[in-house]
């Protein structure tokens, strides 16, 4: 069996993004991320309000319809999705989850200015907001997928690779691996 896309989840920080990139260049598809979606509509319904109270107050009916609009995105194939709750996509997804301890993740916030969100913030205040961020994401699955569902929960992925581990390069080749493995049963 191929696998038609891969569906990246993690914890905040853990290097989705980075890792997304390095994936879509390489397999030459499309990089999607479910936060754009999201970061569109809070720009476009309430940019007054921080980005993080506006999506942990966001409706489960507003959360739904975005996630399976999404899921048809990542369904359709050929795509390298940073997205959140990977269990709902198809069985011809890779997913694969990142993990990192907190304090690595919070360091590479901390060096990485170029999010608007931690720029004026210091090392224990991030680790707090990537807690709370963290928090947040697990609470709202269990609103959508039930009491006993938690994302971080490794039955639901292919493959998971701890980031504070692994340089990208590392984390890239294991999905090739995995992407290969798969091949070979054909």
């Amino acid at each position: 069996m191929d696998y038609h896309s891969i569906a990246l989840s993690g914890l905040p920080a853990s290097g989705k993004s980075t890792l997304v990139s390095k994936l879509s260049l390489s397999l030459r598809w499309e990089a999607r991320g479910i936060g754009e979606i999201w970061r569109q509509r809070h720009k476009e319904e309430a940019p007054h309000i921080k980005f993080d109270k506006y999506w942990a107050n966001s409706s489960i009916e507003k959360n739904r319809k975005i996630n399976e609009a999404f899921l048809e995105i990542v369904n359709a194939g050929k795509v390298i999705a940073d997205t959140r709750y990977a269990h709902i996509y198809s069985y011809k997804t890779l997913k694969v989850f990142l993990t990192a301890p907190l304090t690595v993740r919070a360091l590479r916030a901390f060096s990485n200015k170029t999010k608007v969100e931690f720029r004026d913030m210091n090392l224990p205040d991030i680790e707090t907001l990537l807690q709370k961020r963290e928090q947040d994401e697990v609470v709202m699955g269990q609103k959508l997928y039930g009491l006993n569902y938690d994302y971080r929960s490794p039955e639901h992925y292919d493959l998971t690779l701890d980031s504070g581990l692994m340089n990208v390069e590392q984390e890239y080749n294991e999905i090739l691996k995995e992407l290969e493995h798969k091949k070979s049963f054909k």
